[in-house]
């Protein structure tokens, strides 16, 4: 087996530090950041309301830089329940 390939028992090598990205969140951490719960984020994702999220395979993630983004750009002027 070449050298540069890794084996199965490997554990995959760090990103080089210029290419070093935080990890995506699952359902599950992105709720918790927003402080709702998993099913109110999944009502989110189905109305087209949530931060931008990937599949991986089965799996649902989300950019942390991205939530905080969406997150900052639902920000609230004046005050809260005034009609616009």
């Amino acid at each position: 087996m070449p050298d540069n390939l890794a084996t199965s028992h490997e554990k995959p090598a760090d990103p080089p530090d210029d290419l070093a990205v935080e990890r995506l969140w699952e359902p599950n951490e992105t709720a918790a950041y927003l402080h709702i719960s998993r099913s109110k984020l999944y009502a989110l994702i189905s109305r087209g309301e949530a931060p931008p999220a990937y599949r991986v395979g089965s799996a649902l993630r989300f950019d942390p830089i991205e939530v905080r983004t969406w997150l900052g750009g639902r920000a609230v002027t004046g005050a809260v329940g005034a009609a616009a």
